[in-house]
Protein backbone atom coordinates (compact mmCIF):
# COMPACT_ATOMS: atom_id res chain seq x y z
CA UNK A 1 0.00 0.00 0.00
CA UNK A 2 1.36 3.41 -0.94
CA UNK A 3 1.86 5.99 1.79
CA UNK A 4 -0.85 8.62 1.92
CA UNK A 5 1.58 11.32 3.07
CA UNK A 6 3.00 13.58 0.37
CA UNK A 7 6.71 13.51 -0.34
CA UNK A 8 8.66 15.91 1.86
CA UNK A 9 9.97 18.52 -0.56
CA UNK A 10 10.10 21.63 1.63
CA UNK A 11 13.48 23.36 1.80
CA UNK A 12 14.86 26.77 2.60
CA UNK A 13 14.72 27.55 -1.12
CA UNK A 14 10.94 27.04 -1.46
CA UNK A 15 9.72 27.75 2.07
CA UNK A 16 8.29 31.12 0.97
CA UNK A 17 5.98 29.29 -1.41
CA UNK A 18 4.93 26.96 1.39
CA UNK A 19 4.11 29.97 3.54
CA UNK A 20 1.78 31.26 0.85
CA UNK A 21 0.09 27.86 0.64
CA UNK A 22 -0.55 27.95 4.39
CA UNK A 23 -1.96 31.48 4.26
CA UNK A 24 -4.17 30.60 1.28
CA UNK A 25 -5.45 27.51 3.07
CA UNK A 26 -6.40 29.58 6.11
CA UNK A 27 -8.42 31.91 3.90
CA UNK A 28 -10.06 28.96 2.13
CA UNK A 29 -10.89 27.46 5.53
CA UNK A 30 -12.60 30.65 6.66
CA UNK A 31 -14.73 30.67 3.52
CA UNK A 32 -15.51 26.96 3.80
CA UNK A 33 -16.60 27.34 7.43
CA UNK A 34 -19.07 30.05 6.46
CA UNK A 35 -20.37 27.73 3.74
CA UNK A 36 -20.76 24.89 6.24
CA UNK A 37 -22.56 27.14 8.69
CA UNK A 38 -25.11 27.98 6.00
CA UNK A 39 -26.24 24.35 5.67
CA UNK A 40 -29.88 24.15 6.90
CA UNK A 41 -29.73 20.64 8.39
CA UNK A 42 -26.27 20.07 9.77
CA UNK A 43 -25.08 16.54 10.49
CA UNK A 44 -21.87 14.80 11.40
CA UNK A 45 -21.40 13.81 7.76
CA UNK A 46 -22.04 17.17 6.14
CA UNK A 47 -20.53 19.45 8.79
CA UNK A 48 -18.11 17.75 11.18
CA UNK A 49 -16.28 15.62 8.62
CA UNK A 50 -15.62 18.50 6.15
CA UNK A 51 -14.67 20.72 9.11
CA UNK A 52 -12.06 18.18 10.18
CA UNK A 53 -10.73 17.68 6.65
CA UNK A 54 -10.01 21.35 6.00
CA UNK A 55 -8.01 21.54 9.19
CA UNK A 56 -6.20 18.34 8.35
CA UNK A 57 -5.14 19.97 5.07
CA UNK A 58 -3.94 23.04 6.95
CA UNK A 59 -1.87 20.84 9.24
CA UNK A 60 -0.34 18.99 6.28
CA UNK A 61 0.83 22.34 4.90
CA UNK A 62 2.07 23.88 8.14
CA UNK A 63 3.75 20.93 9.87
CA UNK A 64 6.52 20.57 7.23
CA UNK A 65 7.48 24.20 7.91
CA UNK A 66 7.59 23.48 11.62
CA UNK A 67 9.59 20.28 11.07
CA UNK A 68 12.12 21.96 8.79
CA UNK A 69 12.60 24.76 11.31
CA UNK A 70 13.50 22.30 14.05
CA UNK A 71 15.66 19.84 12.12
CA UNK A 72 17.39 22.30 9.77
CA UNK A 73 17.05 25.57 11.60
CA UNK A 74 18.28 28.74 9.92
CA UNK A 75 17.44 32.45 10.09
CA UNK A 76 15.16 31.95 7.08
CA UNK A 77 13.19 29.02 8.49
CA UNK A 78 12.90 30.79 11.83
CA UNK A 79 11.57 33.93 10.14
CA UNK A 80 8.88 32.05 8.20
CA UNK A 81 7.92 29.84 11.15
CA UNK A 82 7.60 32.85 13.46
CA UNK A 83 5.36 34.64 10.96
CA UNK A 84 3.14 31.61 10.48
CA UNK A 85 2.83 30.58 14.13
CA UNK A 86 1.35 34.00 14.89
CA UNK A 87 -1.19 33.71 12.05
CA UNK A 88 -2.04 30.10 12.94
CA UNK A 89 -2.57 31.00 16.60
CA UNK A 90 -4.78 33.94 15.69
CA UNK A 91 -6.81 31.75 13.33
CA UNK A 92 -7.45 28.97 15.86
CA UNK A 93 -8.22 31.49 18.61
CA UNK A 94 -10.80 33.12 16.33
CA UNK A 95 -12.19 29.71 15.44
CA UNK A 96 -12.46 28.46 19.02
CA UNK A 97 -14.33 31.60 20.06
CA UNK A 98 -16.98 31.25 17.35
CA UNK A 99 -20.17 30.42 19.22
CA UNK A 100 -21.91 29.40 16.00
CA UNK A 101 -19.56 26.46 15.47
CA UNK A 102 -19.72 25.55 19.14
CA UNK A 103 -23.53 25.42 19.06
CA UNK A 104 -23.50 23.26 15.92
CA UNK A 105 -21.25 20.67 17.56
CA UNK A 106 -23.46 20.58 20.65
CA UNK A 107 -26.61 20.23 18.56
CA UNK A 108 -25.14 17.38 16.50
CA UNK A 109 -24.03 15.59 19.68
CA UNK A 110 -27.49 15.96 21.19
CA UNK A 111 -29.27 14.89 18.01
CA UNK A 112 -27.00 12.11 16.71
CA UNK A 113 -24.90 11.14 19.72
CA UNK A 114 -26.67 7.85 20.43
CA UNK A 115 -26.34 6.72 16.80
CA UNK A 116 -22.69 7.62 16.33
CA UNK A 117 -19.72 5.32 16.82
CA UNK A 118 -17.73 5.79 20.05
CA UNK A 119 -14.94 7.39 18.03
CA UNK A 120 -17.18 9.98 16.41
CA UNK A 121 -18.93 10.75 19.68
CA UNK A 122 -15.51 11.26 21.27
CA UNK A 123 -14.59 13.71 18.50
CA UNK A 124 -17.67 15.77 19.27
CA UNK A 125 -17.16 15.69 23.03
CA UNK A 126 -13.49 16.66 22.81
CA UNK A 127 -14.16 19.45 20.31
CA UNK A 128 -16.90 20.89 22.51
CA UNK A 129 -14.56 20.79 25.48
CA UNK A 130 -11.85 22.55 23.44
CA UNK A 131 -14.30 25.32 22.56
CA UNK A 132 -15.26 25.78 26.20
CA UNK A 133 -11.65 25.80 27.40
CA UNK A 134 -10.77 28.32 24.68
CA UNK A 135 -13.30 30.85 25.94
CA UNK A 136 -16.11 30.63 23.39
CA UNK A 137 -18.49 31.44 26.24
CA UNK A 138 -16.93 34.88 26.74
CA UNK A 139 -19.54 37.39 25.60
CA UNK A 140 -17.67 40.68 25.88
CA UNK A 141 -15.70 41.52 22.75
CA UNK A 142 -12.89 43.23 24.66
CA UNK A 143 -12.32 40.10 26.75
CA UNK A 144 -12.21 37.91 23.65
CA UNK A 145 -9.64 40.27 22.19
CA UNK A 146 -7.60 39.94 25.37
CA UNK A 147 -7.70 36.14 25.12
CA UNK A 148 -6.51 36.37 21.52
CA UNK A 149 -3.59 38.61 22.50
CA UNK A 150 -2.64 36.26 25.35
CA UNK A 151 -2.68 33.24 23.03
CA UNK A 152 -0.56 34.99 20.41
CA UNK A 153 1.94 36.19 23.00
CA UNK A 154 2.13 32.72 24.53
CA UNK A 155 2.85 31.12 21.15
CA UNK A 156 5.56 33.72 20.49
CA UNK A 157 7.20 33.07 23.86
CA UNK A 158 7.07 29.30 23.34
CA UNK A 159 8.66 29.71 19.93
CA UNK A 160 11.34 32.04 21.29
CA UNK A 161 12.18 29.66 24.12
CA UNK A 162 12.48 26.76 21.67
CA UNK A 163 14.81 28.87 19.50
CA UNK A 164 16.90 29.89 22.52
CA UNK A 165 17.18 26.24 23.50
CA UNK A 166 18.29 25.29 20.00
CA UNK A 167 20.81 28.13 19.88
CA UNK A 168 22.26 27.05 23.22
CA UNK A 169 22.52 23.46 22.01
CA UNK A 170 24.22 24.46 18.76
CA UNK A 171 26.72 26.81 20.41
CA UNK A 172 28.13 24.38 22.99
CA UNK A 173 31.07 22.07 22.41
CA UNK A 174 33.45 20.14 24.63
CA UNK A 175 36.87 19.44 23.14
CA UNK A 176 38.88 16.50 24.46
CA UNK A 177 42.49 16.26 23.34
CA UNK A 178 43.63 13.11 25.12
CA UNK A 179 42.62 9.84 23.43
CA UNK A 180 42.85 8.08 26.81
CA UNK A 181 39.77 10.02 27.92
CA UNK A 182 37.63 8.64 25.08
CA UNK A 183 39.17 5.26 24.30
CA UNK A 184 36.20 3.36 25.76
CA UNK A 185 33.82 4.76 23.17
CA UNK A 186 32.87 2.58 20.16
CA UNK A 187 34.86 3.22 16.99
CA UNK A 188 31.84 4.63 15.16
CA UNK A 189 31.27 7.21 17.90
CA UNK A 190 34.94 8.12 18.01
CA UNK A 191 34.91 8.65 14.28
CA UNK A 192 31.91 10.97 14.58
CA UNK A 193 33.59 12.98 17.33
CA UNK A 194 37.01 13.10 15.71
CA UNK A 195 38.07 16.42 14.22
CA UNK A 196 41.12 18.68 13.87
CA UNK A 197 41.88 21.91 15.68
CA UNK A 198 45.06 23.77 14.66
CA UNK A 199 46.30 20.65 12.92
CA UNK A 200 45.85 18.48 15.99
CA UNK A 201 43.42 15.55 16.24
CA UNK A 202 40.84 16.12 18.99
CA UNK A 203 37.41 14.79 19.91
CA UNK A 204 34.43 17.15 19.87
CA UNK A 205 31.27 16.49 21.84
CA UNK A 206 28.10 18.59 21.80
CA UNK A 207 24.72 18.70 23.51
CA UNK A 208 22.99 17.10 20.53
CA UNK A 209 21.63 13.75 21.66
CA UNK A 210 23.79 11.37 19.55
CA UNK A 211 26.98 13.07 20.73
CA UNK A 212 25.87 13.58 24.33
CA UNK A 213 24.51 10.04 24.80
CA UNK A 214 27.61 8.53 23.22
CA UNK A 215 29.95 10.20 25.68
CA UNK A 216 27.77 9.70 28.76
CA UNK A 217 27.12 6.02 27.93
CA UNK A 218 30.67 4.84 27.32
CA UNK A 219 32.99 7.23 29.13
CA UNK A 220 32.78 5.69 32.59
CA UNK A 221 35.17 7.91 34.52
CA UNK A 222 33.28 10.04 37.02
CA UNK A 223 35.40 13.07 36.29
CA UNK A 224 35.14 16.76 35.51
CA UNK A 225 34.25 16.19 31.86
CA UNK A 226 31.11 14.21 32.68
CA UNK A 227 30.17 16.78 35.30
CA UNK A 228 30.74 19.62 32.82
CA UNK A 229 28.59 17.96 30.15
CA UNK A 230 25.81 17.14 32.61
CA UNK A 231 25.68 20.68 33.94
CA UNK A 232 25.63 22.08 30.42
CA UNK A 233 22.64 19.93 29.50
CA UNK A 234 20.75 20.89 32.65
CA UNK A 235 21.47 24.60 32.22
CA UNK A 236 20.69 24.89 28.51
CA UNK A 237 19.13 28.25 27.68
CA UNK A 238 19.03 29.29 31.36
CA UNK A 239 20.85 32.52 30.57
CA UNK A 240 19.14 33.29 27.24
Amino acid sequence: MEASFPEFTISEENIDKQKELVLNQIQENREKIEELLSIPEKTYANFVTPYQLIHERLGMLFFPVSHLNYVKNSPKTQEIYTELITVITEYYTYLNQDERIYRVFKEILQREGDQLSPEKRKVLEDTIKDFELSGCWICLKNKREKVKKINIRLSQLQNQFAQNLLNATDSYEMIIEDYEDVKELPDSDLLSAKTEVDGKVVYRFTLHQPSYISYMSYELKQGKKREQLTQSVCNKSSTE
